[in-house]
């Protein structure tokens, strides 16, 4: 009996005793290693080789097939990798079973053909078997009835798209195992291929569709709006219409035949011939007799309609177009650019399109204003050039206020591109001879300088765009007001369906609202993290914010914004310094019990005034218009751009002169003493300032911190060194030259040429 022989009856032994043995190696003639065979808890009978033998080596030298180690009733759900997790069938055009594709849980997809000859009744490998794609006879009757047919990338995938109402199919063993004779089932098939985020998933989604452009009547390559593939895509509750087409042209080839010649088709498909790829694609051969399709029909009616594509600096792409008797614009990708397509197409058909039609109208329209179209400005809800502004009402007949420095009239026609996202509300009509003074009974403001600089950021709300915009701050105990306060201003500058926002979760969810809508509104804010603060500073003064694009390696994307902003809190909540030089702190008084009104008569009160509100609003902004180039201010304070804004509007206010500045002082006054006292070093450094102090930046530390408790030194703000300490200063010293305080850094006349710092109360 030869040592496979023996081998192979003490493997039946092994599995019926359950008793481990060691036998000779089949696959080591020339040597004598031991080889180890016991059955393991679930049945599996495991094979080892001390001399290093790999698993494969071993049972082909035994002439085996994996699945026979495997136990007698677990054939179905275990594989040579593993547990299986999903089986998948592939079965012909009948139906009938031709192979399977098993799913493990560390996402290995073994393939098993069906072998009555065998223990287990499966072989894993596909010899001699048809290959074929999944899903056959739904791929063949979608074809037939003319429906759209996914390609994607994976069993799980199809399942999805099905889900998702659609019909999906993929080839077997995934990304780079595309078969050429695959292609005969898609004849006359409109195709949408769901390429995966990633190299592996292009490379495969430019297989299928070269593949492809031959026989079908269009094929075109998508990826998710979310996430890396068709699964992540349709979980993120994205439908099957809202895949983004690949329309860069130098990053993915576009396969989509209503955009493409032929002459560039043959340049992507150099094995064809013109014969050979007119002979199976009856939209290539509707294009060359002059017929159109439903995609470029729907192209041409936007067209003819004297819609205007264009970009924007970013590179968006945007449709303008007039509608009832009203101009809209709006991103080709926008749900109302798709709504405007099947209305266009309905008027001529008298019939709807598909949406598959209307996403590819859209993509060749999208490459056209890219490309072809010109570079212009969009503007949300305020635009203007200094002479000049344009305020978008956000209402359906799409009309604006125009303001000049000889007043406002409401316009339906005007030279502004202004475009809208989908939270915009609308502001009233606002009516002349309204007045400002009205809204003082509908915020809770405790003096007569508050009211004047909660007015002042009102009014630098609505400045023309690219110029700095004062953050307002807002704190007080609870049922102060500050919630309702912010609101009421929401509602005169940018209402929105969502008129507060809690506080965002990093910079990049910050500018996606400042990319959204005019007014930033936080909401009930505990505290700043470092991180929020210096992003409200950047959104105050102006700044861009660029990261990573989702899903990709490379491409990186870009948030620039200016916005007024509003930030709400029961503590004080700008204390660094950099925010404070750009904000108006406004603490709220109590409101007594006997003052409160209900929300319910409190709104209907507001909104009835808000349309005079508005009107007095304007007016004030048509007298700082007409004063802005004759003001001039004794001393330029931080924000100078703002309050000179403020000033100009005095005489509109039926304000005393210098009344503002007064008001702005003491509140810059106030914010300084704020930012010393909210420091972890300030109440020290201003004991020790009094006393007056001349050092290095470690001397400086080293007097700090015998003035303070351990607790101070302990916590997280307190600097450790000094450098940190210095860089402490830096900040501070603004704050502290305001206080009355002398602070100078400079460098010793020594050889060691040290830094020192000198701080003491300026007398003069």
């Amino acid at each position: 009996m030869s040592t496979v022989e023996r081998l192979l009856a003490r493997l039946e032994q092994v599995r019926k005793s359950g008793a481990s043995w060691t036998a000779r190696c089949p696959a080591h003639q020339d040597r004598n290693p031991s080889l180890s065979i016991k059955v393991a808890d679930d049945g599996r009978v495991l094979v080892k080789c001390h001399a290093g033998c790999t698993f494969e080596e071993i049972v082909r030298a035994v002439e085996l097939e994996p699945s026979d180690l495997l136990p007698d009733d677990h054939h179905a759900e275990w594989t040579p990798r593993g547990p299986a997790v999903a089986v998948y069938t592939y079965v012909d055009e009948e139906g009938q079973p031709l192979f399977e594709v098993c799913r493990t849980a560390d996402k290995q997809f073994p393939q098993r053909r069906p072998d009555p000859g065998s223990r287990s009744g499966w072989r894993w490998n596909l010899d001699g078997v048809r290959r074929v794609i999944y899903r056959l006879p739904e791929v063949l009757k979608a074809v037939a009835a003319s429906e759209t047919i996914f390609v994607v990338e994976g069993e799980k995938d199809v399942a999805t798209i099905e889900a998702a109402g659609g019909v999906a199919t993929c080839n077997p063993g995934g990304a780079g195992k595309w078969r050429a004779d695959y292609a005969q089932v898609f004849v006359g098939a409109r195709v949408v291929i769901v390429a995966d985020r990633d190299e592996a998933g292009s490379k495969h989604a430019d297989q299928v569709a070269k593949s492809l452009i031959a026989v079908a009547a269009s094929v075109r390559c998508v990826e998710a709006a979310v996430g890396k593939d068709a699964a992540d895509h349709i979980a993120a509750g994205c439908k099957l219409d809202d895949f983004q087409p690949l329309g860069e042209l130098a990053r993915r080839e576009p396969i989509d035949l209503t955009d493409l010649t032929v002459d560039q088709i043959l340049a992507a498909n150099p094995a064809l011939s013109k014969d050979e790829l007119l002979a199976g694609n009856p939209l290539l051969k509707a294009m060359l007799a002059g017929k159109e399709t439903v995609a470029t029909e729907i192209a041409r009616l936007i067209c003819d309609s004297g819609a205007l594509l264009f970009r924007d600096r970013d590179g968006i792409a945007y449709l303008s177009f007039e509608d009832a008797g009203r101009r809209e614009t709006w991103p080709l990708r926008s749900r109302r650019a798709k709504l405007y397509a099947r209305e266009l197409y309905h008027r001529a058909r008298e019939k709807a399109p598909n949406g598959q039609a209307v996403n590819d109208a859209l993509a060749t329209l999208e490459a056209k204003a890219v490309f072809d179209g010109p570079e212009l400005d969009v503007h949300l809800r305020l635009a203007g050039d200094g002479r000049t502004t344009h305020i978008d009402l956000g209402d359906a007949a799409w009309r604006a206020v125009t303001i000049t420095p000889s007043g406002w009239t409401i316009v339906g026609e005007h030279p502004v591109r202004f475009v809208r996202s989908r939270g915009i509300a609308a502001l009233p009509d606002p009516v002349t001879g309204g007045s400002l003074k009205m809204l003082r009974e509908f915020v809770n403001v405790g003096s007569d300088d508050d009211w004047r600089l909660l007015v002042g950021w009102l009014l630098a709300a609505w400045r023309p765009p690219g110029q700095p915009y004062p953050v307002l701050g807002l704190n007080g105990e609870q049922g102060s007001g500050k919630s309702t306060t912010a609101r009421v201003l929401r509602e005169l500058v940018d209402p929105s369906t969502v008129s507060l926002r809690a506080a965002p979760h990093d910079v990049r969810d910050l500018m996606i609202s400042a990319s959204s809508s005019w007014l930033v509104s936080l909401d009930n804010l505990s505290h700043l993290q470092p991180w929020l603060s210096d992003a409200l500073c950047r959104l105050a003064t102006g700044g861009g914010f660029a990261t990573r694009e989702l899903y990709t390696d490379a491409d990186e994307i870009l948030f620039e914004a200016q916005r007024p902003v509003i930030i709400n809190g029961i503590e004080e909540l700008a204390t660094r310094s950099d925010l404070l030089d750009r904000s108006i702190l406004l603490s709220l008084p109590t409101i007594p019990s006997g003052q409160r009104r209900t929300e319910e008569q409190y709104w209907a009160d507001f909104y009835k005034a808000r349309p005079a509100i508005l009107g007095g609003l304007l007016d004030a902004l048509v007298g700082a218009l007409a004063r802005i180039d004759s003001v001039q201010l004794e001393t330029l304070p931080r924000m100078a751009d703002f309050a000179r804004w403020t000033v100009a509007a005095e005489p509109a206010l039926g304000w005393e002169p210098g009344s503002f500045m007064a008001a702005y002082g003491g509140n810059r006054a106030q914010a300084h003493e704020l930012a010393v006292e909210a420091s972890v070093v300030g109440p020290a450094l201003l004991e020790l300032a009094g006393e007056g102090f001349e050092g290095t930046s470690s001397d400086l530390l080293a007097e700090l911190t015998e003035r303070v408790d351990e607790k101070a030194i302990k916590s997280r703000e307190w600097p450790k060194n000094g450098r940190a300490m210095s860089g402490v200063m830096k900040r501070l010293a603004p704050n502290l030259r305001a206080l009355g305080y002398e602070i100078e850094q400079y460098r010793e006349a020594t050889a060691q040429r040290r830094r020192l710092w000198r701080i003491r109360r300026d007398e003069s």
